[in-house]
């Protein structure tokens, strides 16, 4: 017994011991390289949540409207896949259109052999998330765990996270889904909170606390899962907070969460309680559905041409 609860001790700072720290840059691509080799394929690493805490969500915000493509066909994305197992436990739960995506060509080849006879479906991809070569319009979910997070990592250039989110934007379809798992740490919620921002209109939003192992005790941060799903109209809708878990106290990170929640839900209500009519060109260029030539009595059509500033 005594034996079985340090193996759980273990287990629950597992990730925290596994991330290359001492690299300073997770976007440096021998730095992963070097990492994976050292580890191969046997081994998996799980950042904030494993399959159990995640499965019922996630199932919950892939299931899709009766229209759409029955859960084998759901074309779903994995940025970043890294050495997770988040992939294998999806096709395992009848999801079999995966494409799994990671600039790291060390881990792409461990992951491929080690999933070759048991899902010879999944896709394996080297390539940079920031500039995916997929066509626009053609993905059904994207699945991202930590990979927006180490593109925000402090000095890291900032345009990164932009660039990346309008990749993801770019291939969704309409109805699409961007689910995110995110520490939401002070500076994923700074830069005006990015994350928010670059789905204010056009984007219905979800946030959820995401559940932590009953062993976790040791874990200092809380995951969070953020859905994102593309309207077909330039809506400005609220962000709802699902609190699937009961959040309790966890120091800054959710009191910096929850303010960082009220400014943007804030922002949201000027835009859409308002006597004017916005758009953002670069979500129309993406896929939201919207009229700009529709003029209504009383009201002003306005148009953002770049990012949208707070």
């Amino acid at each position: 017994m005594a034996q079985n609860d340090e193996q759980q001790g273990e287990q629950c700072v597992r990730t925290e011991k596994e991330l290359p720290i001492a690299f300073g840059n997770f976007t440096n691509k021998e730095n992963w390289d070097f990492f994976y080799a050292a580890r191969g394929a046997g081994n998996f690493s799980e950042w904030y949540a494993d399959w159990p805490q995640l499965r019922t969500l996630l199932r919950n915000h892939l299931s899709f409207p009766p229209s759409a493509p029955p859960p084998e066909e759901l074309s779903i994305l994995v940025p970043a896949c890294g050495n997770s197992r988040l992939s294998e436990h999806l096709y395992d739960d009848g999801f079999r259109n995966i494409t799994n995506v990671d600039f790291s060509r060390e881990v792409i080849s461990a992951m491929m052999k080690r999933n070759l006879r048991e899902r010879p479906g999944m896709r394996w991809r080297v390539m940079d998330i920031t500039d995916m070569q997929f066509a626009s319009g053609t993905v059904d979910a994207i699945i991202d765990k930590g990979g927006l997070d180490a593109l925000m990592e402090p000095n890291i250039d900032p345009r990164l996270g932009t660039i990346y989110l309008s990749e993801a934007k770019r291939l969704l379809k309409a109805g699409g889904k961007y689910i995110c798992l995110t520490a939401v740490q002070s500076h994923v919620l700074g830069r005006y909170c990015l994350l928010f921002r670059k789905f204010r209109f056009g984007w219905k939003v979800n946030l959820y606390a995401v559940a932590q192992e009953p062993s976790s005790g040791t874990i200092k941060q809380r995951a969070f899962m953020f859905v994102a799903e593309k309207y077909i109209l330039t809506v400005v809708s609220q962000i709802s907070f699902m609190d699937e878990c009961s959040v309790e106290s966890h120091g800054n990170q959710v009191e910096e969460l929850f303010e960082a929640l009220e400014r943007e839900n804030t922002v949201r209500a000027e835009y859409s309680n308002g006597t004017d009519t916005w758009h953002s060109l670069n979500d129309l260029n993406q896929g939201v559905q919207g009229n700009i030539g529709v003029l209504e009595p009383g009201r002003a059509v306005k148009l953002f041409l770049g990012e949208t500033g707070r």
